[in-house]
């Protein structure tokens, strides 16, 4: 959870000390520029934020939520200095970005690797943009008059097409939430279980997911008694139930963990499932040595 609470601060320095680059060069910048750089590093900052924010609260639209308010403040500051029009593409842009970035962060299981690679893209598009806007300005000799800048109307293109992007992808992710497969890029498909040497048992979790079971299948050994938690994730849905005929289960899951006991294991492998979900899984046993 470290990893997670830096990464967000340092996203959000970052996207700060550029609120403050665009305050600053406001006068050197003209205004169609300025508004371009806020909207590109506003979709950015959303981009790393809803990858972030996905890996670390799992994929749920209450973090969309919270994650989508603080990428839009983000890149209405950004875009502030060039004008009302400016902040709302730079509002837009963001949720825009925060909205891909939950996708694609999504895709991947959660991993500490993905948050570090999220964090450290984040910095080398950041310095990107920097000097991009450090060579527009350089670019501008003599630089223009802050009247010229500011005052010059501006197209309302930009505007519509970016609220239509954002209505176009919103309501796509509404209608195909179900078929997004999550955590389906990195997942580990076979795990051995833990040795608790306290209680002399095996101990592993499965986690329950939109994407199925993780790992989909667990390796055991044979005469030591076996505990499995099902941690049901929020995204796995409600009203879900555990099947295995091979083990005689047939129970409800609720949301959290869920404790099953199995005592001396015989060598074998055992189906799992979630035939609601058409969720499949396996536990393995395997002969002592």
């Amino acid at each position: 959870m470290m990893l997670h609470a830096g990464s967000f601060a340092l996203i959000l320095l970052l996207t700060g000390y550029h609120v403050f680059l665009m305050f600053r060069r406001k006068g050197l910048l003209s205004l169609r520029n300025g508004t371009i750089l806020a909207a590109v590093f506003a979709v950015l900052s959303g981009l790393a934020l809803g990858a972030e924010g996905v890996q670390a609260f799992d994929f749920r639209w209450v973090v969309f939520a919270w994650i989508a308010f603080i990428a839009a403040a983000a890149g209405a500051a950004l875009g502030m200095a060039y004008g009302w029009q400016s902040a709302l593409n730079g509002f837009m842009s963001a949720v825009i970005g925060a909205l891909l970035g939950s996708m694609l962060g999504g895709l991947f299981y959660e991993s500490r690797l993905v948050v570090l690679a999220v964090a450290v893209l984040f910095i080398i598009c950041s310095f990107v943009v920097q000097k991009a806007s450090e060579h527009l300005v350089h670019a501008s000799h003599p630089p223009m008059k802050k009247s010229n800048l500011i005052n010059k109307p501006s197209s309302a293109v930009s505007t519509i097409v970016l609220a239509a992007s954002l209505a176009v992808l919103a309501g796509g992710m509404l209608l195909l939430q179900d078929r997004i497969a999550l955590g389906a890029i990195g997942q580990p498909k076979s795990l051995a279980a833990a040795i608790d040497e306290d209680n002399d048992m095996q101990v592993a979790t499965i986690e329950v997911s939109a994407a199925g079971f993780t790992p989909a299948n667990t390796d055991f050994e044979a005469k030591k008694m076996i505990k499995v938690v099902v941690d049901v994730k929020p995204r796995a849905g409600a009203g879900l139930k555990l099947v295995s005929q091979n083990l005689n289960v047939d129970a409800d899951l609720k949301e959290g963990e869920n404790i099953f006991l199995l005592s001396n294991p015989q060598p074998g492998t055992y189906d799992i499932a979630i035939p609601s979900k058409n969720f499949n899984g396996t536990l393995t046993v395997k002969a002592a040595h």
